[in-house]
């Protein structure tokens, strides 16, 4: 029994993949370097399990990472177009999600990060992790100095 009536499903926009690929790559791309914030300071879980993303009402959460006597967590801000940074301690760091080089998102991150009392230099990709940043990186996030774009959506 399909729980949902042709009026929900009518209710979401069309999207078709071709008129979105760059900012889907970019996307996948940006949310690979939020990750790696979260595969650092996340308690270890079997099978990294505790390294994923959750969707919320406006994008993706790293949820609550702690560090220190702090937490952190990081948002994807879809309906602002923001990435935000807020600890436990009420401080709050954000970046404008516009069309960036991954290497520009990356030192953003880095500089929110550092702006946050945290040492970035945590979050260089390790060797072994490698694999997980598909053909597009050639070695860290970094040096993908490559045009990408977030496109705001179609309204």
């Amino acid at each position: 029994m399909n729980p949902f009536t042709s009026s929900d499903r009518d209710a979401w926009p069309a999207l078709a993949y071709a008129d979105w690929v760059d900012t889907c790559n970019t996307l996948h791309l940006w949310t690979q370097v939020v990750g790696k914030v979260k595969l650092r300071l996340a308690p270890l879980s079997n099978h990294w399990w505790g390294i994923v993303l959750f969707v919320t009402a406006r994008g993706l959460t790293t949820g609550a990472m702690p560090y220190g006597d702090r937490v952190l967590q990081i948002d994807f801000d879809f309906c602002a177009h923001v990435l935000v940074l807020r600890t436990s301690d009420a401080r709050e760091q954000r970046i404008a999600l516009e069309p960036m080089t991954t290497a520009d998102f990356y030192a953003q991150v880095l500089a929110a990060l550092r702006a946050l009392d945290r040492r970035s230099a945590l979050f260089r990709p390790r060797p072994h992790y490698r694999h997980v940043l598909e053909n597009r990186i050639p070695g860290v996030f970094g040096r993908d100095s490559r045009d990408d774009e977030h496109d705001r959506p179609l309204h």
